[in-house]
């Protein structure tokens, strides 16, 4: 039947999981202290563990890929140890406190570094994105001018999420996403010097700016609590280790919706610009250290 479907020029997926001895007996154990999945132990467990290796699965494993190649070419066999690997450790914890999940996710230098590039980040996004408007009225555009074209930084901020959703899937190396997020914000960073140094408005330079800067920044920022999550906490601490980081990042939030305005009035808009400038700086070396940190783990591996 397969070899009809694939002379009708259908394409056949086929997959063969296997797993380690050791593996097995960790899934076992997790079984026997989970009281939601002891439903899944049987007598036959313990017989099948037993004669695993004299059961030789590399020699079905074998078979099976003979079988699919007389049906045709490209039969590929895929290890099934681990459906997704991650930094976090949590042991043999099938459903890890989140005591558990916080103390392993801080003693990891790329969770701390990506701490400081949560609050960080959260915070320049929220200057712009609560006080645009009011900088353009300040520099002189009319209030629905300032409010419409204040639009332009977050607009183009879905472009940079966009763009580095999909350059990380396709081109990261060994899992390193961190790579273009500190690029993508020494870009921003020049951005926002320019808008510091700027001694008179030019409006369409400043228009241009801001939308880079929605660009170059929200897209690294929409790494923090997505992708990189996954890579760090895996799927049994992913919602608490998004709590944590969500969490710092809206206090920085909080921070910027009154100290940015406060500051423009008290000192103007360069010296606002400036210290988000260093903001900006800071949040590039927290995205660089993860970085190193990715590529230090790959070559140990």
């Amino acid at each position: 039947f397969e070899h009809l479907l694939y002379e009708d020029n259908m394409i056949i997926i086929k997959f063969w999981f296997s797993i380690s001895k050791d593996e097995q007996q960790r899934r076992f154990e997790s079984r026997r202290k989970n009281p939601l999945k002891q439903w899944k132990i049987s007598p036959i467990d313990a017989v099948a563990l037993e004669t695993l290796d004299a059961a030789r699965p590399g020699l079905g494993l074998d078979l099976a890929l003979a079988a699919a190649r007389d049906v045709v070419e490209g039969a590929i066999a895929v290890e099934g140890d681990s459906a997704k690997k991650q930094l976090a450790d949590y042991g043999d914890e099938e459903t890890p406190p989140v005591m558990v999940i916080l103390k392993t996710l801080l003693k990891l230098p790329i969770y701390r570094q990506l701490l400081v590039f949560s609050f960080l980040t959260t915070l320049l996004r929220s200057v712009f994105l609560i006080w645009t408007p009011k900088f353009l009225f300040d520099i002189g555009q009319g209030a629905s001018a300032a409010i419409l074209k204040s639009a332009i930084f977050p607009l183009l901020g879905v472009a940079g999420t966009l763009f580095i959703g999909w350059y990380t899937d396709h081109y990261a190396k060994n899992g390193d996403r961190a790579r273009m997020m500190w690029m993508m914000l020494a870009v921003c960073t020049a951005a926002i010097s320019v808008l510091s140094a700027a001694a008179s408005p030019n409006y369409n330079l400043i228009l241009f700016i801001l939308g880079g800067s929605g660009f170059f920044l929200l897209g690294p920022y929409s790494m923090s609590s997505g992708a990189l999550t996954l890579d760090i906490a895996g799927a049994k601490g992913a919602g608490s280790c998004t709590g944590i980081l969500d969490g710092l990042g809206y206090i920085g939030g909080a921070i910027a919706a009154f100290a940015a305005g406060a500051m423009s009035d008290a000192l103007g808009w360069p010296q606002v610009f400036q210290v988000l400038t260093v903001f900006a700086v800071v949040s590039t070396l927290s995205a660089y250290g993860m970085s190193r940190g990715f590529q230090a783990l790959a070559r140990k591996a």
